[in-house]
């Protein structure tokens, strides 16, 4: 009820709009993923997965935000059937490291607080130990640091509640200091770890190690690398460690299929090479190397290219000359995938626009007219101003019992909420107005309310205040 009550879902519920078909189809494909999940080991799992696949293709050709889940719940056909916790953590963590570089790589110099990598990395290690359970010494040690690390935030909330445009103590670098500390720490935990990795504690400070390094090894990111090409080059090297942490767990075939087609996020011709290569790769498997599962990953290709191919609709159409004819996307090749690539709006793809921010980060997460997300979130289910933290709180509550008690179905929940709020907020990059090119007439406060590009992030928090 939360889920299809939310009050920007009923909107696109009852209007002329692509978004609530874009919904159902993204809706679609997560229930197909999950009836995956169950009859993995029956007849029907290859059916499933191909339907499931199709169908998310397919609502490519409604709307391009209905795809944002596969690259998330596409692990469920990827992973193999007996893969543990551990897994599925591995995975959460790089999506969450993915959206923390698209903001440090986009910001401009000084633009956002350094205590920022330091209070994510207290968020992730504070669930994680409540996840194992486990609070000897060195991990209590370890919270202190973070909470150190973290005061600037506090005081910067004691600022904004009191009124003051000026954070507390804010020639004081207190998140510098304790970012320091974490590193020495951090040091400390994984000559611990070396040294005891066969004893129960090990995990403890396999964690202290890891969470500890990675404040300084962010700031450090943020320093020296900024830019599209600097996130793509880091990205592609956590992905090979990422491969090489999970390599026995997955099924490379599968893996190739659904990567080639998930290209379509960053254009159309990464979307044709992709499934080019991929096709040839799977073939090779096939013949070569004699590797299980090559046919129905051909399938995936196939079923995705038969799904994309109501696009052809469009230069038919545009060839009649209708009254809204943008792009003209029946001139040339180059005019219909300029069209799909949405360079109506702009030369640079979504995905490189990115990394020119084009409105105050406060701005486009907080309450600001027409784009704010936490102005429209607040506004979803029924229950506004102080009331909304009882909605909140139970869609936390969901997300971390799902979690607690079924990983497999709880962090790939918790990836889809976060990537369709805040991944949405920096993939659409919206334009306040403060930042806006009078000569070029681009960067001007949006026209309208764009709550609707949320709609997935909203329909899955829904979800879990249900859970909750």
């Amino acid at each position: 009820m939360f889920m299809i009550f939310a009050t920007t879902v009923w909107d696109n519920g009852v209007e002329a709009e692509v978004y609530a078909m874009a919904m159902m189809m993204m809706m679609a494909f997560y229930w197909l993923a999950l009836r995956y999940l169950d009859c993995r080991d029956s007849s029907k799992a290859g059916r499933l997965m191909l339907m499931a696949v199709y169908v998310a293709m397919l609502s490519v050709g409604v709307h391009l935000t209905a795809y944002i889940v596969v690259p998330v719940l596409g692990f469920y056909f990827i992973f193999k059937k007996d893969v543990g916790a551990r897994q599925w953590v591995l995975l959460s963590m790089f999506f969450i490291v993915e959206l923390l570089l698209i903001m440090l790589l986009s910001a401009r110099p000084d633009e956002l607080p350094v205590f920022l990598p330091v209070l994510v990395a207290a968020i992730l290690y504070l669930f994680h130990a409540l996840y194992i359970g486990r609070f000897e010494r060195p991990v209590l040690i370890t919270l202190g640091l973070f909470l150190f690390s973290s005061l600037p935030f506090v005081f910067y909330l004691i600022g904004v509640a009191s009124g003051s445009s000026q954070p507390i103590f804010k020639d004081v670098p207190l998140a510098s200091i304790g970012i320091v500390l974490m590193a020495a720490w951090a040091i400390y935990g994984w000559y611990q770890y070396l040294q005891n990795r066969k004893v129960k504690q090990a995990i403890s400070w396999l964690l202290i190690g890891s969470y500890g390094a990675a404040p300084a090894i962010l700031a450090v990111i943020e320093l020296a690398a900024h830019g599209y090409y600097a996130f793509l080059v880091l990205s592609g090297l956590i992905a090979i460690g990422l491969a090489v942490l999970i390599w026995r767990d997955i099924n490379p075939a599968i893996l190739i299929a659904v990567g080639s087609v998930s290209l379509i996020i960053l254009g159309f011709w990464q979307f044709i090479w992709g499934m080019v290569i991929g096709g040839i790769a799977l073939a090779l498997l096939g013949a070569v190397v004699r590797k299980i599962g090559w046919k129905i990953a051909l399938s995936i290709i196939l079923m995705s290219a038969i799904a994309w191919s109501v696009h052809v609709f469009i230069p038919i159409r545009s060839a009649h000359q209708p009254f809204i004819n943008e792009n003209n996307p029946s001139k040339s090749l180059g005019q219909f995938v300029g069209y799909l690539e949405r360079k109506q709006y702009g030369s640079k793809t979504m995905t490189e626009r990115m990394f020119t921010r084009r409105a105050e980060w406060k701005n486009q997460f907080g309450t600001y007219q027409r784009l704010g997300f936490w102005g429209f979130f607040t506004e979803q289910y029924g229950l506004t101003g102080r009331k909304f933290f009882i909605p909140l709180l139970l869609g936390l509550i969901g997300m971390w019992e799902t979690i607690r008690r079924k990983p497999k179905l709880g962090l790939p929940l918790l990836i889809l909420v976060l990537v369709c709020t805040v991944g949405l907020i920096l993939y659409m990059n919206f334009a306040d107005g403060t930042r806006e090119n009078k000569v070029y007439a681009m960067d001007y406060l949006e026209v309208r309310n764009r709550d609707y590009f949320f709609t997935p992030g909203f329909m899955l928090f829904g979800l879990a205040i249900g859970l909750g």
